[in-house]
């Protein structure tokens, strides 16, 4: 991060301000989006503050269920509709390292790994995502099908190469109606939180959800041959000690407080190493 974006982010975020994601008494009217505000970006940080919502999300279509939906296959999962409630919380407006031009990382993670970086994001005011976040940041309020709407799958939208991506925010259509960029290019980690693991109970492979896990795997790529849905609604697990698989990235989050100067500073310091070796495994060695 620059010197002219960190002073923009110490400005914007150490002036005392409540940072909980809301719409400022100043702000034009917006279109209604179901109950939930529109995003409020945090100047440098890329955290886009998302409101709190009770809304439907999933998927409803029986014939994409019946091929996704297990079948048969402990690999083929995706998350059912049902309603879920969603506190506010803050998102990076792209995919980790979360900042508009650089590049996707050359590696992935596992289950191990996802769960300590989540923790070492503590520090800093941040944390992973949880999965039904994602789910909401990626559909939306009328829960989208596709980061770019309901119609049909269109490899043009998002980046079709998950294994040598272009860098963050190349494809503009790849965006969601909460204005966060680059889903359906790498599914994303995150935490598996109490919603989704009660909608997700009985499906063949998270049936009982095993004590030890504590993180899974979100969404679709842009790829339409992969083993589970290829959109917003896509699920799976990872057996714990399972090597780390490239297509599967990671989304950070914070909430329902946006991370203070001093944390969003060394954040952004804790970064700049990770950037220049652009990979998750230099965290680890």
């Amino acid at each position: 991060m620059t010197t002219n974006r960190c002073m923009l982010v110490l400005c914007l975020l150490g002036c005392g301000q409540d940072k909980t994601p809301m719409v400022s008494d100043g702000a034009p009217e917006e279109e209604d989006t179901g109950g939930a505000p529109p995003p409020i970006e945090v100047g440098g940080s890329e955290l886009v503050g998302i409101g709190a919502a009770t809304l439907i999300l999933g998927e409803s279509d029986l014939l994409i269920i019946n091929r996704f939906g297990g079948d048969g296959s402990e690999d083929q999962t995706i998350i059912p509709e049902a309603t879920f409630d969603l506190e506010a919380f803050w998102i990076d407006r792209y995919p980790f390292p979360g900042l508009e031009g650089e590049d996707w990382f050359v590696d992935g993670l596992n289950h191990e790994m996802a769960a300590q970086l989540d923790a070492w994001l503590v520090d800093y005011g941040r944390r992973a995502c949880t999965v039904t976040e994602l789910l909401y940041a990626a559909a939306g309020p009328d829960n989208h099908r596709y980061p770019y709407g309901d119609g049909s799958f269109d490899i043009s939208a998002c980046d079709p190469d998950d294994s040598n991506p272009q860098p963050l925010g190349t494809y503009n259509r790849c965006e969601s109606a909460l204005g966060i960029r680059d889903f359906q290019v790498r599914s994303s980690w995150g935490r598996l939180d109490a919603q989704i693991i009660a909608v997700m109970q009985d499906t063949p492979q998270a049936a009982g959800f095993p004590g030890d896990y504590t993180h899974a795997v979100w969404g679709g790529t842009s790829r339409s041959d992969t083993f589970y849905a290829p959109n917003n609604y896509g699920f799976h697990l990872h057996d714990l000690l399972e090597d780390p698989y490239q297509d599967d990235g990671f989304r950070v989050c914070a909430g329902p407080e946006a991370p203070t100067a001093e944390q969003d500073a060394a954040y952004s310091y804790w970064l700049e190493d990770l950037i220049r070796a652009g990979s998750y495994e230099v965290l680890f060695e």
